[in-house]
């Protein structure tokens, strides 16, 4: 779908338009991804009492997954740029449902950081492609589209310990809501493969004689990190994931700890 030109000229492929129905399951992978991310931080108190983890054992379900994540994702950004989008949204999504299980039926700690440990790169390539290829659709909305983004992923952070709340309540746990997770994320699954994924055009330039490989994918990502805005940006974020993410995980353990809360 990209535009006829001279040769050895660079050219913009065009944007294509988003259909309501192609935004509203690309905000609902966005969704279920923060959906579950409220639930697991709300969890913690549960999982933990199930399983019988030490703190140290919980600092590291949360830390080694996202060091994997951290090296394995980038190269996925890269694949997301050069290779076959429908394949990483569509495989990560299987692989992001197929840990969502093995979480649910999590016997003791070290099943539980394998299924965590691939679920953080099943996201990379479920969600994180996904949001890329929603930006790439429409590159005249990026703003607007981001805000649905945000918005979409923060109804999910919240909605995700209320549905906890709700799943004790009448009788059932953790378990059963990662068994939940996983359905919705099957559905989600089925949802995207009526979609051209692959066809959605990268709003980037491009050289039409050549089409980027994956040496050039990574020679492109060296050179983005040489820059002092992109590192400045990449520090900040790796602070705020800090703070937002991983301090986080522990507010509901201190709840029932020290502030003397029930956990049920």
């Amino acid at each position: 779908m990209g535009l006829t030109s001279p040769p050895n000229r660079t050219t913009i492929r065009p944007t294509v338009g988003i259909s309501g129905g192609f935004l509203a399951v690309m905000l609902a992978v966005e969704f279920l991804d923060e959906f579950i991310f409220g639930a697991n931080e709300a969890a913690w108190p549960l999982i933990r009492d199930d399983l019988l983890l030490t703190y140290a054992q919980i600092g590291i379900l949360l830390s080694i997954p996202r060091l994997i994540s951290n090296l394995v994702e980038p190269t996925i950004g890269i694949l997301a740029d050069v290779w076959k989008r429908r394949v990483l949204i569509l495989g990560g999504g299987i692989v992001f449902t197929f840990s969502l299980v093995m979480i649910s039926q999590s016997t003791g700690y070290i099943f539980l950081l394998l299924a965590f440990c691939m679920f953080g790169p099943a996201s990379g390539a479920f969600v994180s492609v996904s949001q890329a290829t929603m930006m790439d659709a429409d590159s005249r909305r990026h703003e607007q589209n981001m805000a649905r983004w945000t918005f979409a992923g923060s109804l999910g952070v919240v909605a995700g310990p209320l549905a906890l709340g709700a799943a004790v309540w009448v009788g059932y746990g953790w378990r059963q809501l990662y068994i939940l997770f996983a359905l919705l994320a099957v559905a989600l699954i089925i949802r995207l493969r009526r979609y051209p994924l692959d066809r959605i055009n990268i709003s980037h330039s491009i050289d039409t004689e050549k089409q980027p490989g994956i040496i050039d994918g990574f020679r492109t990502a060296m050179g983005a990190l040489r820059q002092k805005e992109v590192l400045r940006w990449l520090v900040l974020l790796e602070f705020s994931d800090l703070t937002l993410d991983v301090l986080l995980s522990f507010l509901a353990l201190y709840f029932v700890d020290v502030a003397g809360f029930s956990s049920s």
